[in-house]
């Protein structure tokens, strides 16, 4: 990761999402996985560049991956979440095969495969396409928009209309919330739009 280093920069701020909460989860559930240890053992939760990307600890880790799995099933057990970006989006190694990582979408239900090694994700994806995969010119526009120094770690940019309930793909349609609801709530109504027949009409929804 060394060239990624030297092209993204460390928040001064402390990342202490869900602190050690899960530690010994994570070093049970991955302990056949050594690219993964070796990687949380020296990569252990940052943030970059004003919260436009960030590290996950290996607490996160084993939270979000758990999180991940459950909206996208087909992937469950088969991979293992490093990163996360401003708009709640989880990139994931696969654990079977080495040379390939995802990136999982709460706000389209959509995943994505990426033909890089955890290695060739951060020193090629993040170094030469890093504009194009952060999309950061409109992480700037919305920083400046909503009068943000930085995004927290348990915060991201999320639709305030959810795309599923017909919201606009625009970025005046965002607003900063908590992570976690807004992968509850996209979780919740794309499960229930994904049974629903023609016609039909979403009711209550129950979030955290």
């Amino acid at each position: 990761m060394d060239l990624f280093k030297t092209k993204n920069n460390i928040d001064s701020i402390k990342f202490d999402l869900l602190d050690d909460k899960y530690n010994s989860m994570f070093d049970e559930k991955f302990i056949n996985y050594q690219d993964v240890l070796e990687f949380f053992q020296n990569n252990n939760g940052a943030s970059y560049d004003k919260g436009i990307f960030k590290i996950h600890n290996k607490s996160s880790c084993f939270y979000w991956t758990s999180i991940v799995s459950d909206f996208f099933p087909k992937y469950k057990d088969n991979i293992c979440c490093f990163a996360f970006d401003w708009m709640g989006r989880h990139f994931a190694v696969d654990l079977k095969q080495s040379k390939k990582c995802y990136m999982f979408d709460p706000a389209t239900g959509e995943d994505f495969e990426i033909e890089q090694s955890l290695a060739g994700f951060f020193n090629e994806e993040l170094v030469e396409y890093r504009d194009e995969t952060l999309a950061c010119d409109d992480f700037n526009f919305v920083l400046d928009r909503l009068k943000l120094d930085i995004l927290l770690p348990d915060k991201c940019i999320g639709y305030k209309k959810l795309l599923f309930l017909g919201g606009e793909d625009d970025l005046k349609n965002t607003e900063v919330i908590d992570m976690d609801i807004y992968w509850d709530l996209n979780f919740k109504i794309f499960s229930k739009i994904s049974k629903m027949n023609d016609g039909d009409i979403i009711d209550n929804i129950d979030y955290l």
